[in-house]
Formats: structure tokens, C-alpha cells, sequence
């Protein structure tokens, strides 16, 4: 496991109208703003050129080659079922998209190509990336927050 630690920002809310893509929308919103890393979460009607309906999802950006790259998954289904997974995210919107975006501050991670898996994947670029000890998760697992009464 490698992880870095680091923390909410500034937080956006978003409406994208009937036909807007939703990756160029996330991406305007990262470019505009100077958001660098975020968590999205989207809900709403979604339509590509192999189906509609409704979606639940939620994403994550992250700096490739000094651009923005959009992961996304989704639940998305219809009277012809449902479907569970990466999404595209070239769907467009069907009539309203709501989207929250959230900034990732400090986060020291971006997206790069691992040879082993043949994808591009999470990758930690900064102190403890190594997995050694000197990045320890603090706050809300700690202490005796959670013991039993």
C-alpha cells in the first residue's frame, strides 16, 4: 500500500444542461479554477452513443503529463438494466447532470503508466510514497474515539 495524506479544498457544485459532456465540463471547472486534484460526484440522466440513463457516480482527478485526467465510475441504469464500472467519460449529459467537485489540497499523487499492469494508475509522488513509516494516517482513526463505552 502507498498513500499520501492531504485535504478538502474549495468546493464546487455544478448544473451541466442537457447534451454538455461531462468530461469537458469537470475539466473547465479544473482549468478555471486551478484545481490540480479532485473527487467529483455526479448525479443525473446520461445518454452515449450505447445507452441512457440514469447515473450515480463519482470520479477522481488527478495530473497526467501536466493535464487533467478524469476517472470515473458509475452506476448506471434503465428499463433495460443496469451497467456497474469505469464509465467514458465522454457521456454527455440527458436533460441535468448535478456535480459536485471537491479540490484535493496536498495531495502528492498524480496518474502515470505502470508497465506490470499495462494501465495508468494512482500514483504517489511525494514523502512516504514508499510505503515506509514516515506517513502514518492521524485524526479520525486514532485515540480512543471509537472504544467502547
Amino acid at each position: 500500500m502507498k498513500y499520501t495524506q492531504g485535504f478538502f479544498g474549495k468546493v464546487f457544485i455544478a448544473r451541466l444542461d442537457d447534451g454538455e459532456s461531462i468530461e469537458e465540463v469537470i475539466e473547465s471547472i479544473c482549468i478555471r479554477e486551478g484545481l490540480r486534484n479532485a473527487i467529483v460526484f455526479l448525479m443525473g440522466g446520461l445518454r452515449d452513443d450505447k445507452r441512457e440513463g440514469k447515473l450515480l457516480g463519482t470520479g477522481i482527478v488527478l495530473q497526467k503529463n501536466k493535464k487533467h485526467n478524469f476517472s470515473f465510475h458509475a452506476s448506471i441504469g434503465n428499463k433495460d438494466g443496469s451497467f456497474v464500472g469505469q464509465s467514458d467519460p465522454s457521456i454527455q449529459a440527458d436533460q441535468i447532470v448535478e456535480a459536485i467537485v471537491v479540490e484535493l489540497g496536498g495531495v502528492d499523487a498524480m496518474r502515470a503508466f505502470d508497465e506490470k499492469l499495462g494501465t495508468d494508475v494512482l500514483t504517489i509522488v511525494g514523502p512516504g510514497s514508499d510505503g515506509k513509516e514516515e506517513t502514518q494516517m492521524k485524526g479520525a482513526f486514532g485515540g480512543s474515539q471509537y472504544s467502547k463505552k
